[in-house]
């Protein structure tokens, strides 16, 4: 089972104080599509961001959460998150790195995810997305390490996409 767009947005406030609000589930983000099809008749800079480390917060696979909103797509996060126990210093999403205990996203998901993006075609030569990292050092975490690692697990990933 899910959470909803504001239990999502209270993990969020562990990390970081929201700019705005998340959408959460694709359910939810029907609503945002009927609406974004009034907005862009009107103003052709709108556009919607899928994070990969919000998407398992939100109990749904990389096709539930991007088909829905497919057409306004303008950027990709990578990342990760944590579940399970709260007491967990980076608990919900707070971005760890990919490989942190009890984090839910690697080399699999990151697969999954460039997989539907590549079959909608926002992966492509023509018009090249923004597709960004989002992770961060916890603890001792060597911020270089950090980065390295999530270059080793995009590059994983991308070696295995058809």
């Amino acid at each position: 089972m899910g959470i909803s767009a504001n239990e999502l947005n209270q993990y969020t406030a562990r990390a970081v104080a929201p700019v705005a609000h998340l959408l959460g589930a694709a359910d939810e983000a029907a609503t945002v599509t009927v609406n974004a099809e009034a907005v862009t008749r009107h103003h052709d800079n709108f556009g919607l961001l899928v994070d990969l480390s919000h998407i398992p917060l939100i109990g749904e696979s990389p096709a539930e959460a991007i088909l829905p909103v497919r057409e306004y797509l303008v950027q990709a996060h990578l990342g990760n998150c944590v579940m399970g126990d709260p007491a967990q210093p980076a608990y919900g999403d707070c971005h760890p790195r990919f490989g942190f205990p009890n984090g839910t996203n690697d080399v699999e998901q990151v697969l999954e995810f460039l997989k539907v993006l590549k079959e909608i075609h926002f992966l492509n030569t023509q018009n090249p997305p923004i597709v960004s990292f989002e992770i961060k050092p916890f603890g001792d975490d060597d911020p270089d390490l950090v980065i390295a690692n999530a270059k080793r697990t995009l590059n994983e990933a991308w070696a295995r996409l058809d």
